[in-house]
This record gives structure tokens, sequence and C-alpha cells, in this order.
């Protein structure tokens, strides 16, 4: 599972738009097959993220609360 960006993100060199994947922009394939947008946040899911370079940005940056 990845993270799914809501809203853009800018930070140093990471840039992402609304609607990416923490690990991948739209302009990269991975991702591409999953269900559709979230219509608004009380819909998202909020699972467990199991994508290793989702998990590895949000390690380097610091974003990843403790367990």
């Amino acid at each position: 599972t990845h993270v799914f960006l809501i809203e853009a993100l800018q930070d140093g060199r990471l840039h992402r738009n609304a609607g990416d994947f923490l690990c991948s922009s739209n302009n990269e394939a991975n991702g591409k097959r999953w269900i559709g947008p979230i219509r608004d946040r009380e819909e998202a899911w909020k699972g467990k993220v199991s994508c290793i370079s989702c998990l590895d940005i949000l390690k380097r940056k610091g974003w990843l609360a403790d367990e």
C-alpha cells in the first residue's frame, strides 16, 4: 500500500502533485493500477503502508511516527 497524496507536496528536491503517490509522480509508471481518486478526506483508507519506497522516504524525512 502506497502513501497517496491528497495535497501537493514540495520539500527540498521532493516534489509531488496532489493525486501522486509519495514514491513516484504521475509521470512514472509505479502504482498506475490503483482503484481511483479519494473524493474527500473522510473516505481516505487509513491502512498500513507497505511500499518500501514510500517507507524509505518517510524515514529519511523524519515523517514516520514511532510505533
